[in-house]
Order: C-alpha cells, then structure tokens, then sequence
C-alpha cells in the first residue's frame, strides 16, 4: 500500500512540475495572465510567440515572468483568442484603442469576429468622414500656413492677400468678415428676389428698374470673383471648386445677353437662378450644413440603393396598368413611359389625382403599386436617418471637446536608466519600424520583459524540497 501511494505521489509531482514548466506568467499593467505556453507558441510573427520561445530556454533555470506596461482588458481578448481562435473586440474600450494593441502584438485585425467589425471600424468611418471637425484651425495658424515659402514686401499688395481672402472665405474669422459675409448674403438674396419678381405681371412696369438693380447685382459680383481670383492662395484649388464655376456661370449670362443683345439668348436668364448656390459658400461654415453634407455622403449607397428600387418597379407597375386599361378598353395614356409619372406619384404617396385607374384590374395594380412603394421608400430614409443621428452627436461631441494641449514630451538621463531597458526601447523601436514596412505582418523581435530572477540559493534550496517529498 505505501509502495503503490509514494509512486502515485511520485508520478503526481512530476506532472506538477512538468505542467507548471509549460506554462508562462504574462504581466500586463499589473495584471497577471498565465497560460500554456503551448497556446501563444502557434501564432508566428507576434510578440506572444516570442515570449513562447523565450520562455522554453527559460524554463530549465526558473519560471519567467514578462511585463508589458499595456492595457490588460484589451490583452484579454488577445489571449482569448489564442485559446478559442476567434477575436471578439471588447466593449467597453475604443475601437482606435484595441487597434493598437492588436498592432503592438502583432495580431492581423482581419481575424476579427462579424459580429465585433461594425463596432470595432465605427471610430474609423466617422473619423474619415468628419476631418472638417478636425481640420478648423484658428485665424493665427491660417495666416502663418497661408504665408509658407511667400515674402512680402512691406508696400505690396501681396501683404494684404491673406486678409482679404479671410473676408471673403471666412466669414467667422473676424468681425469685419461676418460683416462683408452678411452684405454679401443680402445681396444674393435680393438678386433672388427680383429674378422672382420680374415674373409678376403687376410689376411689368418696373422692368427698367429691375435691370439697372441687375447691373449693380452683376457688378458686386464681378468685383468679388476678381478679388477671390487675385487673393487666392492656389489657383489650382480655386479652380477645382465647384463654387467658383457657380459664380462664373451666373455672372457670364448677362454679360453674353448683354453684349449680345439679342432675344434668342433671353433662356440664359434661368442661369441666374444659380446664384442661390452661392449662399453655400456661408452656409458650409455651419455645423448643421456640414453634418448634412456628411451624412448623405456617409448614405450615398443608401440613395443608390433607393434610386434603383424606385427604378425597377416603375417600370414594373407602368408596365402592368398600361395593359390593364388597355384590355378594358380605357385608352387614358398611349404609351408605358406615360405612366411613368403614375407610378412614382403613387409609389411616394404624393397621389396629385391626375391620373387615375379606372378598371378593377388597374386599382388592384394600383394597391400592390402604393403599398410596395411604402416598403421601399422607409427602408432606405430610415438608415439615412440613423446616419444623421450618429454623425450630429459626434459633431456634438467634438465641438464640446476643449482644445488639446501640447504633449509633453519626458526626456530621461540614459546614465539613470539601466542597460537592458535601453536596449529594449531600440528593440521596440525596430518592431515598430518593421510593423510600418511590412504593413501589418511584422516580424517579431524582442519586446521589453522583465523575468523574475531568484537567488541559485532559493532555488538549489527549492529543488532539494521537492526531492525530499520526493
């Protein structure tokens, strides 16, 4: 009986130490994380699995502990995923916050799990998509970024550019500007109005006022392109804006029926109705306008997806009722392209009473027509709607956001700091080179790690203990 229990005993022991020799202590922010080294040593190419080597040429003198000031949450789901091999992104942290971690050890971010991508790339799709919010920089930084690789001269016109383009292009920059922006406002307003009113027959008779009011509109606008034109700061960019073709569209029609002066050009008047666009130049400063602009390029497949569900069953429906009326003898409309115009008032439940069916079979096409455009109308709006919703809290938050203060950089005496710790920050500088060459397969060098060294006599004492009970 003794025999048989001091060889159980003596087997049992052997497993312990063997069991606790393949296993690796990993000390993360102060958290402690253990596992077998078995489960980091089958991802290549990552920091876990030079851990798993270091640790096995360890593991004859003593067991190794290895310390990463990181984020012990966000290690969590990393080791996870080398027991189970499915990466999930923890909620409670920033999507950019696990992205780095996922990048300092090495883990490939195309492994994540469906059901974690939307919430892990969220701070990515509206980072790209509102660079305006982080792009305002004050009056001060704008001029000293407008004057780069420029010399003024202290009698040139060319001292003043950079304060006249802030007049006309940045309405809040100052006070003067708010000013130029609402006479500038009121004018394109008031041309507006009297292109509207020329329309009245009541006022037929004020015709010759409203040309000499469309001189002074034409020459206000003249005068300010050609001061946008001469105090510009690229003319490459100036061009690529699509409000400068706006403003050179609705000035050049009169001057063309002007110098012209012949009544076949007198359609170019409805070019004027294009100076409405020019109020984009104030509104795009608006946090509301930008969020608006921001959303429906964040919904644009959205609004393609909308775009061809109304297509394809207009033709559907026009297709049908044109033979529905035509088998009842009712010939309202000659053609299936003339019911084009049913079908979309219909399928958007606007129904002007134009046109109407008349037979059974028309109304029951009718029916499916209006109930199938109730589908296909709210399915697309209410994406575009949570869009909004999304995108206007995050403007919220970062205009509420106070400004950042400068980072402040801690330099420290390399005569105070001991060998090893700066031999390991070359050695993470090296993997973070290498993580940016080889964009996202990194190979692996040694990070920083502390073992946890004991004294030949604790040790020599410990291995005789367990001899003993041997």
């Amino acid at each position: 009986m003794n025999i048989h229990k001091d060889s159980s005993d003596r087997d049992h022991s052997k497993s312990f130490i063997k069991d606790t020799a393949d296993r690796v202590v990993i000390n993360i922010g102060g958290i402690k994380h253990e596992c077998y080294i078995s489960t980091i040593k089958n991802f290549p190419d990552t920091r876990l699995f030079w851990i798993a080597e270091t640790a096995l040429k360890l593991k004859e003198s003593d067991s190794s502990e290895f310390f990463f000031d990181r984020h012990s949450g966000c290690f969590e789901n990393i080791l996870n995923y080398c027991r189970t091999g499915k990466l999930h992104c923890p909620n409670d942290v920033c999507g950019s916050l696990f992205e780095e971690e996922l990048q300092f050890w090495g883990i490939d971010e195309l492994m994540m799990e469906p059901c974690c991508w939307g919430g892990y790339t969220q701070h990515r799709d509206a980072r790209q998509n509102l660079k305006m919010f982080d792009e305002n920089i004050d009056d001060v930084d704008y001029h000293k970024k407008y004057s780069v690789g420029r010399k003024y001269s202290e009698t040139s016109f060319q001292k003043y550019r950079p304060k006249i383009w802030a007049l006309l292009e940045r309405p809040f920059s100052s006070r003067y500007a708010q000013v130029v922006a609402f006479l500038s406002m009121m004018v394109i307003i008031t041309s507006i109005t009297t292109f509207c009113m020329q329309t009245v027959p009541r006022l037929f008779k004020y015709r010759v006022l409203f040309e000499y009011l469309e001189y002074c509109y034409c020459c206000i606008f003249t005068i300010e392109f050609f001061l946008r034109l001469a105090c510009c700061p690229s003319y490459i960019a100036f061009f690529c804006s699509s409000l400068t073709y706006i403003d050179i569209i609705s000035t050049l029609q009169f001057y063309i029926v002007f110098f012209a002066k012949v009544h076949a050009l007198d359609f170019l008047f409805v070019f004027r109705l294009i100076r409405i666009f020019r109020l984009f130049r104030f509104f795009k400063q608006l946090t509301g306008m930008q969020i608006i602009v921001q959303t429906l390029k964040a919904s644009m497949n959205e609004l393609m997806l909308l775009l061809l569900l109304v297509t394809i069953p207009m033709v559907i429906f026009s297709t049908l009722i044109y033979y529905a009326e035509k088998n009842a003898n009712v010939n309202l409309l000659t053609s299936i392209p003339d019911y084009f115009w049913w079908a979309i008032v219909t399928m958007t439940t606007v129904g002007y009473g134009d046109m109407v069916p008349n037979s059974i079979n028309a109304k029951i096409v009718g029916a499916m027509c209006a109930c199938t455009g109730l589908l296909i109308v709210a399915l697309p709006v209410s994406v575009i709607g949570s869009n909004f919703a999304f995108y206007y809290s995050y403007a919220q938050a970062r205009m509420k956001l106070p400004s950042k203060a400068k980072k402040v950089t801690l330099t420290v005496d390399k005569n105070l700091t001991p060998r090893y710790c700066r031999d390991s920050s070359i050695r993470s500088k090296r993997f973070a080179n290498r993580m940016l060459n080889n964009k996202g397969a990194p190979g692996i060098n040694e990070p920083l790690f502390r073992p946890s060294l004991k004294s030949d006599a604790s040790l020599n004492e410990k291995k005789s203990s367990i001899g003993t009970d041997l």
